[in-house]
């Protein structure tokens, strides 16, 4: 059967199925997903776990093996496969079949994966699955959800927010579930339950500078010229130290060279994807910014990050953030260094 986050809860209250697959994108949720389960098979007495991770070399013979072999001190254990795609050949597709269909009440097998596209839900093993066990399908919740989610997690830990509370809430996470459910946890440590009202959230709130480093490098492969511009520019407010963007870019920019120059060898892009191991959401950000410029042209985009850095040790008398700021824009496509760096003609 399918099943979304809020049937997760009750179909656990009438019935613990012997494998479960949890699949999304968003990574606090799944998360979430994976524990429920959990929590209520340590209720049933599943005191022993194995985690495995399909990644390149897996052998589908270990899983076999795992669920087969029984403890000596545990009569019953949870087994968690986590697939870092879900594109996982034959073998594995009829491996899975195998395990649906020799389940037993003495273990719990627990797949979680990245949200499964339309070719893979008509793939034999999930049909499989679909029709014997659990299948928990975890939705992103989008920018108009934000506020209604965010609302009733406060509202979990006693916490009223008001209206004005609520929208800077809003607007300070950005989006991201994890920074939102960090902050109404701090809210609730520091304050109790009761109304929380804008000004404790401007007292107590931070922006998760980690996070909005990771987003505006997002936004860069995005093209998302606006979304760019704010989030440096709050970055700057905030007194976070260029260094660390200079370091978030320039790790992304290597990356996309090394993609670049193996794509220019002769590699296709889904293969380069896969060695590079990048997560299916942010594929298609990959291939855009690929897109843009040659090998050569991101060899001289990556030069560029180390001129910046000297910047950020006081070597030259350049303003760091304009140069950040251009450097952002060189990656969305709308702006050249110099004229030798010009961006791909299809």
């Amino acid at each position: 059967m399918k099943c979304n986050l809020d049937q997760l809860e009750q179909q656990l209250k009438n019935t613990l199925s012997p494998l479960y697959m949890v699949s999304g994108d968003e990574a606090l949720l799944c998360q979430e997903a994976t524990a429920q389960i959990k929590s209520k098979a340590r209720e049933l007495g599943y005191d022993e776990q194995q985690i495995l991770v399909y990644e390149k070399g897996f052998e589908w013979q270990q899983l076999k093996y795992e669920i087969q072999n029984q403890s000596l001190f545990s009569n019953k254990k949870v087994i968690e496969l986590r697939l870092n795609t879900n594109k996982i050949g034959d073998e594995g597709s009829k491996a899975i079949q195998e395990i649906i269909s020799q389940s037993t009440d003495d273990t719990l097998v627990l797949i979680s994966g990245p949200k499964l596209d339309s070719s893979v839900q008509k793939s034999k093993w999930v049909k499989e699955l679909v029709k014997q066990a659990v299948l928990v399908q975890v939705w992103p919740i989008d920018l108009n959800r934000l506020p209604q989610w965010i609302q009733n997690r406060a509202n979990k830990k006693g916490i009223e927010l008001t209206r004005e509370a609520l929208v800077l809430l809003v607007d300070r996470v950005e989006g991201n579930l994890l920074a939102a459910s960090q902050e109404i946890d701090k809210l609730w440590l520091i304050n109790g339950s009761g109304r929380v009202d804008v000004d404790v959230i401007k007292q107590s709130i931070t922006d998760s500078a980690k996070y909005n480093i990771y987003v505006l490098v997002d936004y860069c492969l995005q093209a998302n010229v606006g979304k760019v511009a704010h989030v440096l520019e709050g970055l700057k407010n905030e007194g976070v130290e260029p260094v660390l963007i200079v370091w978030a870019l320039t790790r992304e920019i290597r990356s996309l060279t090394q993609m670049a120059q193996k794509s220019a060898l002769g590699s296709t892009i889904e293969a380069v994807l896969m060695e590079y191991r990048v997560w299916e959401k942010r594929k298609p950000l990959v291939r855009a910014a690929l897109s843009r410029y040659s090998a050569n042209q991101w060899f001289q985009i990556l030069a560029e990050c180390e001129k910046i850095d000297r910047q950020t040790k006081g070597l030259d008398n350049l303003n760091v953030w304009d140069s950040l700021l251009r450097l952002c824009l060189v990656l969305t496509g709308n702006f050249l260094f110099h004229s030798r760096v010009k961006k791909n003609v299809h």
